[in-house]
């Protein structure tokens, strides 16, 4: 009994310590956005002018591969860390570098556009992110999970409770999602966007 609840206690420890982790580099992210000059700010912004008409001239076949490309970096990675074992050093980085970014675009973006920026961000990054937070936060768990467990594996009388093959159906799984946000990237963050 003593043994479940402690079982329990780590396990809520450590998705809320991902989560802090994600909302700090959200913060660290928004705050570097605002404390750019004005000249780099508009270096950026002329940057990510271009990269979206570069965008518009690509096909939707090029979009979605490189949404995969984009989405499946970060939870392959997450996914290789909790397989080799070595997850504790690379898992938390990766997601504070996730929740930066997030916080970066978005802060950024509001602050150069404006109101305009805020439901140009809404459109662009809520969608997606709506899914790939969680996604990233629910893979990086159970990396961590795979790690304690094939560790707590040397002692005999430990029953088995995850295996090799359930962590394989979790990247099956998420890379499931991942296509499905390519796809909702190519075909509806456009529609989206024509109501700004």
């Amino acid at each position: 009994m003593r043994g479940k609840k402690l079982k329990e206690s780590f396990n809520s420890y450590v998705l809320l310590f991902l989560c802090i982790v994600l909302g700090i580099g959200t913060g660290i992210g928004a705050a570097a956005a605002n404390a750019l000059d004005d000249n780099t700010k508009n270096d950026l912004f002329n940057n990510l002018y271009a990269f979206l008409n570069k965008d518009e001239l690509a096909s939707d076949f090029d979009l979605f591969y490189e949404g995969l490309f984009k989405y499946g970096k970060s939870i392959t990675m997450l996914w290789i860390l909790g397989f080799t074992g070595m997850g504790l050093f690379g898992i938390f980085p990766i997601i504070f570098a996730k929740g930066a970014s997030i916080g970066f675009t978005t802060a950024f973006i509001i602050r150069c556009m404006g109101k305009e920026g805020l439901l140009y961000a809404c459109c662009l990054y809520l969608p997606q992110n709506i899914v790939l937070i969680p996604l990233n936060i629910i893979i990086a768990f159970i990396s961590i999970k795979f790690i304690r467990l094939n560790k707590k594996e040397k002692n005999k009388n430990e029953e088995k409770e995850f295996n090799t093959k359930d962590f394989l159906f979790c990247l099956t799984a998420a890379w499931l999602f991942i296509a499905a946000v390519s796809l909702m990237d190519v075909f509806v963050t456009p529609i989206l966007i024509g109501f700004i």
